[in-house]
């Protein structure tokens, strides 16, 4: 007489297998190296890319801007790209916000500042992104922040340049995404 069924050993066979292969398709999902950490680390830079052409973007129209304004008037060009200009604009749209914790910049053209010059100012992504609504909204302490940060020379004054940076923890060197040139100087 012949039974027929499946024998306690083929069955505990058989689970040890689907267990041994659940394992490795949930490592392959969430490992460190997983599907979602690679798509998490692919959005971030994606981010950070899409911050980094829109500020530029945004300099560079307003650049433009100053440049149609000199030509139309006959004026000295530096003096439409003079920091006075150019940072309350970023200000007024909304585009950055000086961050009055910061270290003021007291030397950097002073003579033509109206405002006051801050050392760091955090960029609203918001503003000037629609699509990151993840990355970018914490600030310098905790991180996930994005930052335009005056550039400046061994004597500390500034050299007419900032740098956006990302700041992914608060206690990270913060990520320099580019650099940006904001005015030119009288003595360029």
């Amino acid at each position: 007489m012949s039974d027929k069924g499946v024998t306690l050993v083929a069955l505990v066979i058989t689970i040890i297998i689907l267990l041994i292969l659940a394992g490795v398709s949930i490592s392959f999902v969430i490992g460190d190296n997983g599907i979602l950490t690679r798509a998490t680390t692919v959005e971030l830079e994606y981010s950070k890319t899409e911050i980094e052409e829109k500020f530029e973007m945004i300099v560079n129209d307003k650049l433009m801007e100053s440049y149609s304004l000199a030509q139309s008037d006959s004026s000295d060009l530096s003096n439409h790209y003079k920091e006075s200009i150019l940072i309350p604009n970023f200000i007024e749209n909304g585009y950055i916000t000086p961050d009055t914790d910061s270290a003021t910049v007291t030397d950097v053209l002073s003579e033509m500042v109206e405002t006051p010059l801050y050392s760091i100012y955090i960029v609203n992504v918001s503003a000037i992104s629609d699509n990151v609504g993840i990355y970018g909204q914490g600030n310098l302490s905790e991180g996930d922040v994005f930052t335009l940060e005056v550039k400046t020379d061994d004597t500390g004054k500034s050299t007419g340049e900032y740098e956006l940076k990302y700041y992914e923890t608060g206690d990270s060197e913060g990520e320099v995404l580019t650099t940006v040139s904001l005015y030119q100087s009288n003595n360029s």
